[in-house]
């Protein structure tokens, strides 16, 4: 599905992706729980080189 990048990933799919990148990986929180994450959570978490 949308092999030719002309439309964004909507966002069931883009959380089923994030879901499943999290129970692959076996991310986990402070309680041992699969860890939830949003797309949005998860761009804060690279920091940006200052020139």
């Amino acid at each position: 599905m949308n092999t030719d990048r002309q439309k964004p990933l909507s966002p069931g799919t883009s959380r089923a992706w994030m879901q499943r990148w999290l129970e692959t990986c076996d991310v986990r929180d402070e309680h041992r729980r699969t860890a939830h994450l949003t797309l949005h959570q998860w761009r804060h978490t690279f920091r940006h080189k200052v020139s």
